[in-house]
């Protein structure tokens, strides 16, 4: 094999390899977007006059939102007991982000990085829903759970013992 040959195959096994990888993070995603899509059809659209922590319980069991206590619970700390101006404003419950690298049911989508705005308070919960389907679908466990919060939601070092409180005194 001379050097032009070798150029040549290693060229196409590049080339492969690219194409591979772009082949499965397409199909990846018109995965979990039909998937998202499929749950938010599936889902009984449930309206609240007011935000209360039952009607929030209960579009969280709808969604199938792992450990919902806890996500209960970083919804009254994010929004400052439903009270927040971004509860308020954007329907933002529990503080997300727009996200960069997953589906979005925020409307500003485009916005990277900033704080997401939702229609309703019931788009902010599949959002969280297409976050956990993202990070968390393997955690099995609540102390897994808290890990994962801790290290990849939260920014303040407190965050969990926080929740951990709140989650206790229920």
């Amino acid at each position: 094999m001379n050097k032009t040959d070798f150029i040549r195959d290693a060229l196409l096994i590049a080339l492969f390899v690219a194409f591979g990888m772009s082949l499965g993070f397409v199909l990846n995603r018109m995965t979990t977007e039909h998937t998202i899509k499929t749950l938010q059809t599936k889902v009984e659209t449930l309206e609240c006059d007011t935000l209360t922590e039952d009607c929030l319980k209960t579009m969280l069991e709808k969604s199938h939102i792992k450990f919902s206590h806890i996500v209960l619970a970083q919804a009254k700390l994010e929004s400052s007991s439903f009270q927040s101006d971004l509860t308020k404003t954007h329907n933002n419950i529990f503080g997300m982000k727009v996200p960069a690298g997953r589906f979005t049911f925020a409307t500003n989508w485009h916005d990277y990085g900033n704080y997401a705005k939702f229609e309703s308070i019931q788009d902010c919960v599949y959002d969280y829903k297409a976050w956990q389907m993202q990070c968390a679908h393997l955690i099995m466990d609540e102390d897994n759970y808290y890990k994962l919060l801790g290290e990849r939601y939260a920014q303040d070092p407190e965050y969990v013992a926080k929740l951990k409180e709140i989650v206790s005194t229920k």
